[in-house]
């Protein structure tokens, strides 16, 4: 999106008349310096590449009217019709945009299982009637092309097993009107497991949590050198391992929503809870900031423990609970691995488009260099071992320090992205209203008054020269 303000209609200070472009990505902000003409406008939308995961359009749009003013105009381009009524007045909008049927990658995973590997693609049609898609797999001791049916607007899948191969593995769709959702790159799966020590008595609690920490395929269970204990018990005072307590005292209190989750939490990644039970003993009362929370009673929480160390609380009464049941309690687990892999170096090696990369390393680590697809390296801060990579480029990035070098894949997988359905092209709104259209009008009142009194001027010389020069 470009946003810019009044073009000048008469002469003034060149000031007056600036001109800023506003860019609506996951982060908004300004395309660079104030653009004085057309030209420089051009340069600056020419050397953008917009590649982000979403256009938060509507806080790009209430940024150029603050920055404006109210005399301003606000010039808007994007592809689709505006959500909004747009009157005559301060605003343009303006789209650039077709409605036609697309097809995309929506999701891709390779996950490690023992000596194999798991390769999950997800293709979905966006369009209105059935297709025909070419799916292209090459690496990792595959290549393959297969064929996918799908109905419109339907989401098909294709699950394979790889022999262990650590090569990259890349996946191609045909060519259609969107490039970017149409490949992803993916590299073999971490090689590190966590290790995990599951300290719960013999029961359906501890044989949830071992069948879903098994499930994840990224854990060893082993209560040597633990990174992660999960227990009915609190840790002791200076353990530093991760602990979770799973436990539940006193009558059960059972809860079936409404839940409060902290969706800025890792943990809360993917968690929805809908139709689930949570029970419960009205003893239980989890310590730390809350996570998940059933009205003012705490389910789920957190604290910091020794070293940087996190302890998380859980209350849960097993007997009278569905969440074991449910699809949430794998999830929820899976986090839970993922969260404490990514502190302990680069966990993930395929990321989604707009998400964030966390990378743990040594705390004498000040710095590292990044290396993103088609942009010269970037230094990035180090703050107590943790980095954090904006991966806002398709393809393989690198991050390297004095720690060793890391590598991941970021992917297009953004459905909102992907379906070009709602498309337009079109104008609305008009700038005849605006507050400066109007203090154009009345500055040029002046000119318009003396061109009245020169018409009456030669009116009445007209007149005195019929009249034999008299007076009327």
């Amino acid at each position: 999106m470009s946003v810019f303000d009044a073009q000048p209609r008469r002469p003034e200070p060149i000031e007056r008349y600036l001109h800023e472009g506003c860019l609506a990505g996951a982060q908004v902000g300004l395309a660079g310096e104030p653009l004085r003409t057309v030209e420089q406008a051009r340069a600056t939308l020419a050397q953008w590449r917009p590649a982000a995961a979403q256009a938060n359009l509507g806080e790009a749009f209430a940024m150029a009217c603050e920055i404006g003013g109210p005399a301003s105009r606000v010039l808007v381009l994007t592809d689709h019709a505006p959500p909004w009524p747009i009157e005559r007045g301060q605003v343009q909008w303006w789209a650039f945009g077709s409605p036609v049927g697309n097809a995309a990658f929506t999701a891709a995973a390779r996950t490690r299982m023992e000596d194999r590997q798991r390769l999950l693609l997800e293709v979905a049609d966006f369009s209105g009637s059935p297709r025909a898609v070419q799916l292209k797999l090459e690496g990792a001791g595959l290549v393959a092309e297969r064929t996918i049916e799908l109905d419109a607007g339907q989401r098909g899948q294709v699950v394979l097993q790889l022999a262990g191969e650590s090569s990259t593995l890349r996946a191609e769709l045909g060519a259609d009107p969107l490039d970017i959702d149409n490949q992803v790159l993916l590299l073999a799966p971490a090689d590190r497991p966590l290790r995990v020590s599951v300290q719960l008595p013999a029961g359906p609690l501890r044989q949830a949590v071992t069948k879903a920490l098994e499930a994840t395929g990224r854990v060893v269970l082993s209560p040597e050198r633990a990174e992660l204990v999960i227990s009915d018990q609190p840790p002791a005072p200076d353990q530093q391992a991760w602990h979770v307590q799973i436990a539940s005292a006193g009558k059960a209190e059972a809860y079936a929503g409404a839940f409060v989750i902290d969706r800025n939490h890792p943990l809360a990644e993917g968690l929805s809870l809908a139709g689930v039970i949570w029970s419960r003993g009205q003893d239980s009362s989890p310590e730390g900031t809350p996570i998940v929370t059933a009205g003012n009673t705490v389910l789920l929480a957190v604290r910091e423990g020794p070293a940087g160390s996190q302890h998380l609380s859980m209350a849960i009464d097993m007997a009278t609970s569905n969440l074991q049941d449910s699809p949430d309690w794998p999830i929820l687990m899976t986090n839970l691995v993922g969260w404490r892999l990514s502190l302990l170096g680069l966990a993930e090696r395929n990321v989604r488009l707009g998400s964030r990369v966390r990378l743990a390393l040594p705390q004498e680590v000040g710095e590292v260099e990044w290396t993103a697809p088609d942009r010269p390296a970037a230094r990035l801060p180090v703050f107590q071992g943790r980095a954090e990579v904006p991966p806002d480029a398709l393809g393989l990035h690198t991050v390297g320090s004095s720690g060793g070098a890391f590598e991941f894949a970021c992917n297009a997988l953004l459905s909102q992205e992907s379906d070009l359905s709602s498309c337009r092209t079109g104008r609305w709104g008009s700038w005849s209203d605006s507050p400066l259209h109007r203090d154009s009008l009345a500055d040029l009142a002046w000119a318009a008054g003396l061109a009245a009194l020169a018409v009456l001027a030669a009116h009445l010389a007209i007149i005195s020269r019929a009249g034999g020069g008299k007076g009327l």
